[in-house]
This record gives C-alpha cells, structure tokens and sequence, in this order.
C-alpha cells in the first residue's frame, strides 16, 4: 500500500524524479547522482518501497505529455529551488503515489523500460523534440524525438549507448588508421561503423534495427560474439541479443525522420499514430475498429494538426476530442 510510505519519503522520491530529469547536469555530475539516489534508496525500506513504486510505473508504462503529473515534473525541474519547487514536487509526489483508482494521472501504454532508464540518460529528447550534435570526434549524430544515448569517448574507445529511440550517425573521416572503431550499442549488442551512415532504431521490446545508407556496419548480437555480419550500403537489419535477421533493403522512411517527415507505406494506422504521437503533445489514440487501416504517403512531423487533417481527407475516419491534447481516431 503506498498510503503506508510516509509523506515525506514520497517527496523525497518525487525530489529524486526531479533531480533525474532536469537537464542541467554534466556527465560525472549524473553519475554521482545515481550513486547517491543509490545510496538513498539503501538507507530505509521506505526509501526502496518508494522508489520501487516509480520504477513499476515506468517499467510498464510512459508519462504522457499534457497530463497533471507531467506537467507538475516540467515545473518542479525548471525551478530553482525554493518554495515554488517545493510546492512543484509535493504535487507530483501526490499524483505519483495517488494509486491506479485515482484517475488523476493519463499514461500512454508502451511496454519500454527505457523512460526511467532515459532520465539519467548524458543526451535525451523529449516529445517533438529532435537534436543534432557533433561528437568528440567529429562525428554528426542526430536524434529523433524520444530517444536517449549515452556517450562514452576516451583514449581508445568511440562509444554511442542508445537506451532507446532512434538515432542518425554520420561517423568522422580521415581519423587514420589508430583510431579505435566507431561503435553504436544497444541491449541487442554492437553495431561497428565501417565508414558510413547508418540509423539505428529500439523501440519498447521489438529487435534493434540497422539501416545503413552509406559505407557498411558491422553487426554482434549481444550472446554471439565472434558471429557477425557486415550490412553493406543500401541494407537494413533487424536482431536481437541472439539472432541477426535476413538483409534487405534499407527503407528510406527510416531517416525520413531527420528531414521532419513521416513516411507511411501500407502501415497499420495504430501504428502510423504511435510514430505520430512521439511528435505531438497529449494523447492521440485509436479506436480498435480502425487499427488497422492502411495508412500510405509523407506527413510533414512540425504540423501535426495538417497530419489529422490529412488523415481525415483520406480515411474514413473522424476525430474525437476531449482536449487539443486529447485526440482519439475512430470510425467516421
């Protein structure tokens, strides 16, 4: 029973949510923020039963941009410490630990244990939020909206971990023959740049996917070391912690998210909706009746609302809405 955890430890669970989401940490300055949530959480059972709590939520499901709790956690992390982020994060520790009879927090159902994961993440983006950056090494690395990546770069190592989401990598030339390989990690295993251009999506509990546009890439299962294969320019892959899938051709839709398109051919409507929502604010949902439309064409990511639109021109298909932040797509 959370009503059995102290007040004040739920706050101190909620201050800790904060803590890990805000963006203003270095690299070290978030390891050591992980080590002394660790510490805390060992300090009292309370403490652990707490945490526990917010890892359930986050193992099953993610926080929905818009709602009550989301909305206190945005708060509570721009403001600087003090009585308005004290009242920021006593909200949320009430809305965290309201109990699922509430009703007062809306999530959207994606099974992913990357959203707690993602928090103490070194790069993150949010919900129709894309970012583009230039590594160490000169390398070009882009990354769609909900993804998160740790970067790990020293002497002898050139390392990307992708918790989850998408990411684009254009690797540095004319680095010379001594500089260690270029390497993309997921919880599948490694993916070595050959010189080239590659996307690398995980999403939730599906296999990574590899797509590689230029050059090659190199790619170990996770259990199968010394079982590689080498996808060549042109080639896309899927594979999971044991097995590679068959090569076939890399789908130009799996970049399309870097010119701020969505591109659909013959995709299940939930599923077009659930790529679409990554990029809009609020819940967009669909009726069972009309999953699986066949949904084909290019949507402009920045106009969501021309996106619907189109969908309405082209669908038989209507709109309910509660709120702007509140759609839901059902039989016209």
């Amino acid at each position: 029973m959370t009503s059995s955890i102290p007040l004040a430890v739920r706050e101190q669970a909620a201050e800790w949510l904060v803590e890990l989401q805000s963006d203003g940490h270095g690299v070290s300055t978030r390891a050591q923020l992980l080590d002394r949530l660790q510490a805390w959480r060992q300090a009292h059972p309370d403490h652990e039963r707490a945490w526990l709590r917010i890892e359930a939520m986050g193992l099953r499901l993610q926080p929905l941009s818009g709602t009550p709790a989301s909305v206190a956690l945005a708060q509570a992390a721009r403001m600087a410490r003090g009585r308005g982020r004290r009242a920021a994060v006593r909200s949320l520790a009430v809305l965290l630990f309201a109990g699922g009879t509430a009703g007062v927090v809306t999530w959207r159902s994606e099974p992913s244990a990357t959203w707690l994961a993602a928090l103490g993440a070194d790069l993150r983006t949010g919900t129709a939020q894309r970012r583009s950056l230039r590594l160490p090494d000169g390398t070009q690395l882009q990354m769609n909206a909900d993804s998160a990546v740790d970067l790990d770069f020293g002497p002898g190592r050139r390392l990307v971990r992708l918790r989850g989401g998408d990411i684009d990598v254009a690797t540095a030339q004319g680095l010379g023959r001594d500089a260690p390989p270029f390497i993309v990690e997921t919880r599948h295993g490694r993916i070595r740049a050959l010189g080239t251009r590659f996307v690398v999506r995980q999403r939730g509990q599906a296999a990574s996917l590899v797509a590689v546009f230029e050059g090659a890439t190199e790619i170990t299962p996770q259990s199968l070391h010394g079982n590689q294969r080498v996808l060549q320019t042109g080639q896309q892959a899927r594979f999971d912690a044991e097995t590679i899938g068959p090569a076939g051709p890399a789908d130009p839709a799996q970049y399309a998210w870097t010119r701020g398109m969505l591109v659909a051919q013959d995709m299940p409507l939930a599923e077009f909706l659930a790529e679409l929502s990554r990029h809009r604010l609020g819940h967009l949902g669909c009726d069972e009746a009309v999953a699986l439309l066949p949904v084909s064409g290019t949507y402009p990511l920045a106009d969501t609302d021309q996106v619907l639109g189109m969908l309405l021109a082209t669908q038989p298909v209507r709109l309910r809405s509660v709120t702007r932040y509140w759609v839901i797509v059902e039989p016209g």
